[in-house]
């Protein structure tokens, strides 16, 4: 009786599950986007040295490695050790961030589209506000604002997710134990 109350009952585990799920979900979305942060001052730096470079950073928009390798990176080194597999579903949480700022924007693009969006349809409009950061264009400069809170962390999130599982297939190098004799 007394060693049955000390195992691990089904709501116990589901409650460590969403434990380090919600672990990862810090580390893979907001960790892995102020990591990104970082990273792309560098390479604004690097680009103000050698303007030559910035076709190469810019390439690919937001599905640049630069905007998912960090995430990636963090998710590999992490899952590596830990072998723990709630990290490969933190892209979820992202994505249903992405379709939040998508669904917000939707909302306000046609209560406010006959004044401030011009001739942008609404599908140019979330192409623009997310993916393609041209300020330039469909009515403004929240479109970088918009894509810095929404798609960068959905971004970081899959980079995670798609770390972790690199490395729970990853195999480990397997030691084998020395016997003396």
């Amino acid at each position: 009786m007394v060693k049955q109350s000390l195992q691990p009952g089904k709501f116990q585990r589901a409650g460590s599950w969403a434990t380090l799920f919600l672990f990862h979900a810090f580390i893979g979305i907001i960790f892995s986007s102020i990591v990104l942060f970082f990273v792309a001052a560098i390479a604004d730096a690097i680009i103000k040295k050698y303007p030559l470079l910035k076709p190469i950073v810019d390439f690919g928009g937001p599905f640049n490695p630069m905007f998912w390798g960090p995430g990636f990176v963090i998710g590999f080194l992490l899952i590596r050790p830990l072998k723990q597999p709630a990290a490969c579903w933190v892209w979820i949480l992202g994505i249903i961030w992405l379709a939040v700022g998508v669904h917000e924007s939707l909302y306000w693009y046609h209560l406010y589209y006959p004044r401030y969006y011009g001739t942008c349809s609404a599908w140019d409009n979330i192409k623009n506000e997310f993916f393609l950061m041209d300020s330039g264009r469909c009515g403004g400069g929240s479109e970088i604002l918009k894509a810095l809170v929404f798609t960068t962390p959905a971004l970081s999130s899959v980079g995670y997710s798609l770390g972790a599982w690199a490395a729970l297939g990853f195999p480990r190098k397997k030691t084998y134990p020395q016997i003396h004799g």
